[in-house]
């Protein structure tokens, strides 16, 4: 700077010596507190007409603190700008340590009518005033002063001292490029350079912006015309200085937001003039790139802007971070549920996202909103649609209009929460669609849940019933409802029967194993098991007696075997209405499982013995080898005489082997099955046991339990007789 100072000082001194005009050429100290008070020269007749340079020099005074040099103008009149030039004369703030920055720099030119100011963050300032043709009209009048940061909190902050990042660090050799890193609520300042002053002409600057966490967000705060003011007015009078609307149509000077890194990022918008800036506008992620021009000949009259930059808090657990995406049941590692937010980002106009939530060929799609509304957002393009943006839930893998379940408008009141919208089949998509584009975010904000549900049975479901279901193969499992839905705020109590039925002419009874009951516990009515105020299930066949009953006082944790007295039982499950929704609506284990089994195949003739009288049991009977000949199983209930003593024989058996999987013989007690009076598994095959059972014991009622795994492996003939009273 020393070397232009030189030449402009030579320049200046020949007009000097020649028109003899006084005030020019001053080097100028700027101290914080009081203020230099500088006048353009006296213009005398016989200097009209002729050039003029004129240069200050100023400097601030040897402090302890960072200060700022203000130039403070009254007035000024020098050249006019004629499209983009600067015609007749100019101004030129040199204020760059670095000599090729300064030879960058551009020119102020025109008139004021309103006192306008210059800032700079350094410590000397080159003023050169270049006119051409001086009139009777050139005039410039300003003061010079040192301002501490403490004294400049639109630039600063109100506690410089504790933030001294706010506006950045500037790249060495550079005028303006600025790196921001980290930033946090209230902790970065993104300005043009010498805000709240005058920007300078001639300059592109580049603001790197990052947060510590997405989504980075930029803002503006306070009245509109001091936050962003670029390129709004090309001169000040009462004709044809009309303010530059809000715009993207920016000839001269302009701002540029990026959503990335640099400038080869998406391009969110471009800004000049003044008016309504968005008040947010939000990037994808945590960084952001702003670029800032001026042309190098302008007015001194536009401000710029005032930039604030934090993050918008965006939830981990998502699914819908891209605009499309396709969300399959298994992508929810074994967790019950999954969450779409509506997008809280920048988007363009035209915006087209679907999310496709696909389930298994068996389930089907639940969603429900938590939350929904419709937010007053910054649209990047205004839309003559009825909705300029919308949000359509289809019962279908595409957009299909002829299977829309709901749809919702940004422009009509929205109610529509905890109401679950479910899919007939195992797809639903979601798709926003936006004419308008937007800065920050859907106007249609939602936060929705949605979930898979299997509809796949082990029965064959029960027409016009919520859960019934009918089981008829030979061998089987049954579970409570894989269709949780069933639980979703029923009006009254849940009842699920699953009735096991065997073919009567083939099967005439059924063995079920019940291994597990898993009700979510709670001290009900524990005295009586079937209370409304209970969850519990029941197991019944065909006889009047009462068969076992679990609730939700107790579960339970062994296996229990009930064995049928004919060919039907039904397993009835109740889920009380006030605790199913929270209990079993998003609960994907079972309740109940069990498995069953046909027996007693017709081979093995009636289920019941009237043995009264002495009498016999020849098996297997070959008449009815055809009927059943593979894994059979038969239970009698041998009705004897009670409190006599009774004596069976058991005889001309052929079991070709010692094996208890294959065949075996027993006979126990009615009231405890574990009383067994005989198990024969083949080990005395060649021999006859016999077996008395006293009247002590003889309750009238005896099991007779067979098991072959084939008729061919051996035969049996038990007899009985009773002893003489």
């Amino acid at each position: 700077m020393a070397i232009r100072i030189i030449y402009i000082w030579f320049v200046s001194f020949l007009f000097e010596c020649s028109f003899g005009l006084q005030g020019c050429n001053q080097t100028i100290e700027a101290i914080q507190g009081s203020s230099k008070l500088v006048r353009s020269p006296y213009i005398n007749y016989e200097s009209l007409g002729k050039s003029l340079v004129c240069w200050y020099n100023i400097r601030i005074k040897p402090s302890l603190l960072e200060l700022n040099i203000e130039v403070d103008f009254d007035s000024f009149n020098v050249g006019k700008l004629v499209d983009n030039n600067c015609l007749g004369g100019h101004i030129q703030v040199l204020d760059s340590k670095y000599e090729a920055v300064n030879d960058e720099l551009g020119y102020h030119c025109g008139e004021i009518r309103q006192p306008k100011k210059i800032i700079r963050q350094t410590n000397a300032m080159l003023l050169v005033f270049t006119v051409q043709n001086i009139s009777d009209d050139l005039e410039w009048k300003f003061s010079v002063s040192a301002l501490s940061k403490e004294d400049l909190p639109e630039r600063y902050g109100s506690h410089p001292q504790f933030f001294p990042g706010k506006v950045g660090a500037i790249v060495d050799g550079t005028y303006c490029e600025t790196v921001f890193q980290d930033c946090r609520e209230q902790n970065c300042y993104v300005q043009s350079p010498g805000f709240p002053g005058v920007y300078p002409r001639g300059v592109s600057c580049r603001y790197y912006l990052s947060t510590k966490a997405p989504l980075i967000r930029m803002y503006t705060e306070g009245l509109y015309w001091n936050s962003f003011n670029v390129d709004a007015r090309r001169c000040e009078g009462y004709f044809g200085c009309d303010f530059r609307q809000l715009s993207d149509e920016c000839p001269y000077d302009y701002v540029s937001v990026y959503d990335g890194l640099d400038e080869y990022s998406p391009l969110i918008a471009k800004f000049c003039g003044t008016g309504v800036f968005p008040r947010s506008i939000i990037g994808t992620s945590n960084r952001m790139f702003v670029e800032f021009i001026s042309s190098r000949h302008g007015p001194l009259q536009n401000t710029g802007f005032d930039f604030k930059i934090t993050s918008s808090p965006s939830p981990e657990k998502i699914y819908n971070r891209t605009c499309n995406q396709v969300i399959q049941s298994g992508q929810l590692n074994g967790k019950g549920e999954g969450t779409l937010l509506s997008i809280e980002h920048w988007y363009k106009p035209g915006t087209n996202c679907t999310y496709l939530l696909q389930g298994s060929a068996t389930q089907v799609v639940r969603l429900y909103f938590m939350k929904m509304k419709i937010n007053n957002r910054d649209y990047i393009k205004e839309s003559n649609e009825t909705c300029g943006e919308y949000l359509v839930i289809y019962d279908s893998f595409w957009p299909d209009p002829n299977k829309i379940i709901k749809a919702f408008c940004n422009t009509l009141a929205i109610s529509e929460q905890r109401v679950d919208y479910i899919s007939t089949g195992p797809h639903m998509l979601v798709n926003f669609v936006s004419n308008t584009g937007s800065y920050a975010g859907s106007s249609i904000y939602y936060w929705a849940i949605f979930d898979f549900h299997e509809t796949e049975s082990e029965g064959e479901k029960v027409g016009n019933t919520l859960c019934d279901e009918v089981f008829t193969r030979k061998v089987g499992r049954i579970n409570s409802p894989r269709n949780t839905l069933i639980y979703s705020n029923p009006n009254k109590n849940v009842m699920c029967k699953f009735t096991v039925e065997a073919d009567s002419l083939q099967f005439r009874r059924i063995s079920l194993l019940l291994e597990f009951t898993n009700f979510v516990e709670a001290n009900q009515d524990c005295k009586n098991c079937v209370s409304k105020a209970n969850d519990y299930l029941t197991i019944q066949d065909e006889s009047s007696k009462p068969g076992p009953c679990h609730s939700s006082c107790v579960n339970l944790k062994s296996v229990q075997e009930f064995i049928s007295s004919g060919p039907r039982l039904d397993i009835t499950m109740a889920i009380n209405k006030d605790r199913a929704t929270q209990n079993y609506l998003n609960r994907k284990a079972p309740i109940f499982q069990a498995m069953y089994s046909f027996l007693h195949p017709s081979v093995c003739g009636p289920v019941q013995i009237v043995a009264n009288n002495s009498g016999y049991l020849v098996f297997p009977d070959k008449r009815n080898l055809k009927l059943e000949a593979e894994d059979v199983y038969c239970i009698w209930d041998l009705f004897t005489k009670p409190r006599v003593l009774v004596q069976f024989t058991i005889g001309n058996k052929t079991f070709y082997e010692e094996d208890c999987m294959k065949h075996s013989i027993t006979l126990s007690s009615s009231v405890d099955e574990s009383e067994k009076f005989l198990e024969e598994c083949g080990k005395s095959r060649s021999k006859t046991n016999v077996v008395q059972i006293p009247g002590t014991k003889n309750n009238g009622h005896i099991k007779l339990k067979v098991k072959m795994k084939n008729l061919n492996v051996g035969k049996f003939q038990l007899s009985w007789i009773y002893a003489a009273k």
